[in-house]
């Protein structure tokens, strides 16, 4: 407005505009030497040894994943924001926020967030690959194909970079021979390599495992990598081409199951899961998904079924997190809180987070309750049939005039009478008195 007011209409446009440049980029220049002057005066009064220090918690991913299982979203949004605002530079922060951002079908922040990981670190493998596989998704091929290509000439012995791009080829129809035999069989030459930069070896999910992963086939190595980035068309493209090649193996089988189950198609999780318990048998990494599938669906009490046998089984690993707490919450709806406090006591005994130690902590209260409704109700029949007694022994002298002697019968002595300690209550026998 003041600019407006200073330049006059009869002003040329030229000069008008080249004034306004010059004022505006004066004052900013002005604004910025304020407020770096300001900052190191409150800098320097801050820098006593009582200044408060924020920790940030190193489970802060943990917390979050735990939170989108129990479907929490607001929760795991900010511890992935808390973690982002404690490094803001760190790649690994921005793509776990991608990931997120897939899992609640934010598509658009999802590639914002790959683009800021490649910003923070330019030679990220897996931000570039995660940002090109986005772009394929939405059909930019020619850009996606750009950022695939980088990822295989920084690292030419990245087998997961090689069937990605080898995946991207299937996907567009590129041209047998050209580039799809090619990159495959680097692929599987990386697989040979005893130093390939595989990516499988990371942490599992908290839903599914990756223990069914034969580390002899590029194409379930590569789904798995695809499926912890929440990629799932890409990971459901390179499960075909398993299948095509060993046919309805259980460890295909397992991670269809986990492909529908982190898309939310449950049914054909169940499906592939029940297919899988048929060729291989029951172990605790099917039966928890399938536990997690049911939990999902709302069958708590399949669900129970399926987490009791996945707990109990003797081949399970120590840390069944999700199982434990689903398990907790699925017997806390019944109303069985005991069970319903072991559960949760083991899922923090073994990783402890605010959610069990909630779970814990309500299922206690429970239970305390329950046993102060039961006290309650017990010393009130105790009162009641003991004033009953009275009033029945009452009305037994009033009316029998047979003689009776009184029974004192000792417990704990607690009124002393005549020389004798006994308790204040008792009981009266029908005795003549034989005098």
């Amino acid at each position: 407005m003041l600019l407006d007011q200073k330049f006059e209409k009869h002003v040329s446009n030229v000069e008008s505009v080249e004034s306004q440049n010059f004022v505006a980029s004066t004052y900013t220049y002005l604004v910025e030497r304020m407020h770096s002057a300001l900052n190191k005066i409150v800098e320097s009064r801050l820098t006593s040894d009582y200044s408060p220090r924020i920790t940030i918690c190193p489970n802060l991913y943990f917390y979050a994943e735990e939170a989108h299982e129990l479907g929490h979203t607001d929760d795991a949004r900010r511890h992935h924001q808390a973690a982002i605002a404690a490094g803001e530079k760190n790649p690994v922060a921005w793509i776990k926020y991608a990931i997120f951002h897939l899992k609640v079908g934010d598509v658009e922040r999802a590639k914002e967030c790959s683009r800021e990981a490649i910003l923070s670190d330019r030679r990220d493998k897996i931000a570039l690959s995660m940002y090109g596989l986005i772009l394929a998704g939405e059909r930019n091929y020619r850009e996606a194909e750009v950022f695939l290509r980088i990822v295989t000439d920084l690292y030419p012995r990245f087998l997961e970079g090689w069937v990605n791009l080898h995946l991207f080829y299937i996907r567009t129809d590129h041209c047998p021979g050209s580039g799809t035999d090619t990159t495959l069989r680097i692929a599987r030459k990386c697989l040979e390599d005893a130093d390939g930069g595989t990516e499988v070896s990371g942490d599992d999910p908290l839903a599914w495992t990756t223990i069914y992963c034969p580390r002899d086939s590029v194409y379930t190595i590569a789904a798995t990598f695809l499926l912890k980035l929440h990629l799932c068309d890409f990971a459901g493209i390179a499960l075909a081409e398993e299948m095509s090649r060993v046919g309805r193996a259980t460890h295909v089988l397992y991670y269809l199951a986990v492909q529908h189950y982190v898309s939310r198609r449950y049914e054909n999780a169940l499906s592939h899961l029940q297919e899988a318990r048929r060729t291989y048998g029951m172990d605790y990494s099917i039966s928890g998904l399938m536990g997690h599938c049911h939990f999902q669906r709302g069958d708590f009490e399949e669900a129970v079924r399926c987490y009791e046998f996945a707990s109990t089984v003797s081949s399970r690993p120590g840390d069944l997190h999700l199982v434990r707490t689903r398990m907790g919450l699925c017997y806390e709806d019944a109303g069985d809180y005991e069970r319903a406090l072991r559960a949760f006591l083991g899922a923090c005994d073994t990783s402890p987070t605010a959610e069990t130690w909630l779970g814990a902590g309500v299922a206690f209260y429970e239970c305390a309750l329950l046993l102060l409704i039961l006290l309650q109700a017990m010393f009130a029949t105790i009162s009641c049939d003991r004033r009953s007694s009275e009033d029945s022994r009452y009305r037994i002298v009033k009316e029998d005039e047979i003689p009776r002697v009184k029974i004192k019968v000792f417990r704990k002595p607690t009124e002393e009478a005549d020389g004798e300690s006994f308790a204040t209550w008792g009981y009266w026998i029908k005795q003549p008195n034989r005098r």
